[in-house]
Parts: C-alpha cells; sequence; structure tokens
C-alpha cells in the first residue's frame, strides 16, 4: 500500500455535495441567504468558481463544509470568508469595511443602526521600534472602546477576540473563526452551535485569537519608523543638550585657540603662563568644558548612530 496521499480535483459533480453541506449548516444555526430550492443552483456557482482546486481523495470530513463556507459570494448572513494574506497597503477604508461586515453577522444582537466603524493608521513602539498599526473605532451610542490591529500583509484576526469583549451584554452568540494558511472563515453563533459546527467541520472555530507576535521590521516598516517625527518633549530635551555641548565645546575651542601661554583671569595685565604652570583653578575650567562637550555632545550622537545600525540592520534582515 502507497503512503503518498492522493489528491483529485472539484469538478462540476461535486456540486450536490456542496448543496448538501450548505443544508448541514442551515441545521446548526447558520442562516442561508437563499431559499432552499436554490441550494443547487449556489452550489453549481462555487463549483464554477473554485473549479480545478485540490483536495484530499477520499475527501476529509470538512471537504465540502469548508467549500460551502468559501468563495466570494457570501451564503450565509453570519457567516463570512476571506482571503488572508493579501492586506499589505491596504488603505484605511478596507480594515474598516472588514470589522464592519464582521460585525454585520451578529444581526439584531449587535444592531449596526446609527454606528460607524473608522480606521486610522498610527505608529506605536512594538517589540522590534515603531510598528505600524490601524487604530479601530466604533462609534455607537453605548459607546465602545477602539482598539488596534496590527498592520500586515495578512490580516490580525485578533478583532474575533477583540469584538468579543465589546459585543453588547445581552447578546448571546459569539464570533469564531476558522484559520486556513491562506484564508479565514469568520462565525456568529451560540456557544452550542459552533460545538455542533466543530464537529460538523472536524476543527473547532476559536473565540479566542490573539495577535501574532510582531515580525522583525522589513524595509517598508523600516521607512515608516525612519518618518516617525520624535515627541515634542524629546525635541526640547534634544535642543537643549545639543546647545549645552556647543556652548562648551564653543569655549573650549575658544581657549586653545588663543593657544599657549594662555592668560589668567585675575593676574596683572601682560602675566601670561603655559598651560603646564596655570594654576589648578584654570585646570578644572578647562577639564570641565572638556567633559560638558563631551557628554552633551555624545549623547545625541550616540543616540543618532544606533538609530542608524539599527536601520542598517533591518534592511539586511529584510526580505
Amino acid at each position: 500500500m502507497s503512503d503518498v496521499a492522493s489528491f483529485r480535483k472539484l469538478s462540476v459533480g461535486d456540486a450536490p455535495k456542496i448543496a448538501a453541506a450548505i443544508s448541514q449548516l442551515a441545521e446548526i444555526g447558520l442562516k442561508p441567504l437563499f431559499p432552499e430550492r436554490e441550494f443547487p443552483e449556489l452550489a453549481r456557482r462555487k463549483v464554477e468558481e473554485l473549479e480545478g482546486i485540490s483536495f484530499p481523495d477520499p475527501p476529509l470530513p470538512r471537504t465540502w463544509i469548508g467549500l460551502a463556507l468559501e468563495g466570494s459570494e457570501q451564503v450565509f448572513a453570519n457567516a463570512i470568508h476571506y482571503q488572508d494574506h493579501c492586506f499589505d497597503g491596504a488603505g484605511e477604508g478596507v480594515y474598516a469595511e472588514v470589522v464592519a461586515s464582521i460585525m454585520a453577522l451578529a444581526g439584531e444582537e449587535w444592531p449596526s443602526a446609527g454606528a460607524t466603524v473608522t480606521a486610522t493608521g498610527v505608529v506605536r513602539q512594538g517589540q522590534y521600534g515603531p510598528s505600524s498599526r490601524v487604530e479601530i473605532t466604533i462609534r455607537q451610542q453605548d459607546g465602545c472602546a477602539p482598539f488596534d490591529l496590527i498592520a500586515g500583509k495578512g490580516f490580525d484576526w485578533s478583532v474575533v477576540r477583540r469584538l468579543n469583549e465589546r459585543l453588547p451584554p445581552e447578546a448571546q452568540g459569539l464570533f469564531a473563526a476558522f484559520l486556513d494558511s491562506n484564508a479565514a472563515t469568520i462565525v456568529y453563533l451560540r456557544p452550542a452551535q459552533l460545538r455542533s459546527l466543530g464537529k460538523l467541520f472536524g476543527h473547532d472555530f476559536i473565540s479566542e485569537i490573539d495577535q501574532e507576535p510582531e515580525e522583525p521590521p522589513s524595509h517598508s516598516r523600516l521607512e515608516v519608523a525612519r518618518h516617525v517625527p520624535l515627541p515634542f518633549g524629546q525635541r526640547v530635551a534634544l535642543v537643549g543638550v545639543l546647545l549645552m555641548g556647543g556652548f562648551a565645546a564653543s569655549r573650549l575651542i575658544g581657549t586653545i585657540w588663543r593657544g599657549a601661554p594662555y592668560a589668567i583671569s585675575g593676574l596683572a595685565a601682560g602675566s601670561l603662563i603655559s598651560l603646564a604652570d596655570a594654576p589648578l583653578e584654570f585646570i578644572f575650567f578647562v577639564a570641565f568644558y572638556i567633559v560638558a562637550a563631551a557628554v552633551f555632545l555624545w549623547l545625541p550622537i550616540n543616540s543618532f548612530v544606533r538609530r542608524r545600525r539599527m536601520l542598517r540592520q533591518a534592511r539586511r534582515e529584510s526580505p
């Protein structure tokens, strides 16, 4: 017996199996947007869209259920399918649209009348420095705390947990997701219905999804970080440090520029001595300006050098 898995491609003859899967999903609580008599035609359209994809032969338990949930055409009012890994460079409106469409799955349990979803691009301090985020704000009568999603090529599906945390108190369902390698299927069901869906599908739909760990910055994120302005307080402090360092350096340079022998304050006019014969007070005076210039100029220069080193390292690590 061969250990090599066998696969076959989806064909028009599989449409009845997808139609049957749509009926099974309706029985456990998913709400079809089409009457039952249209299920065969709906399944046929899905086959036309997905025809040619491969799946195990014999099919796995989730094969027909998964195909019933996939595709660009939404079949159920409380389930939606998204292709993932295609959000790189997506605008703020796309993020707002995705969040609003997930909220709509709750139907009457989270009335969307009068509620608006807005997304705003922001930069937060992340694990690897400045990180691009999208701040989601849901404006509704009862209020709703805003939250951040990490902006990247793959969508941040921790939005499922964030929305569950903000459901109205009277809501009885939960948002849950099945995440495939390049897609996500989101549903809104009661806990018992979610368990039934997991048994039918062969995998659980998860309602508690945490944010994925941030990846080291790519070149595009590097460009974002490079143009992030310093906070106002840090800019003021940096200017002050530079001024103090510049003043100390100018006094030191002025003293050296006059050369030896040096004129010492308090001595008779024309009394000149060499640095080697200078009193301790004068030695301290010169040493103070050397230390002040070194410290106050070293701080901003060191900060600049470290930032440049980080940027070069990020370039080397970027794909």
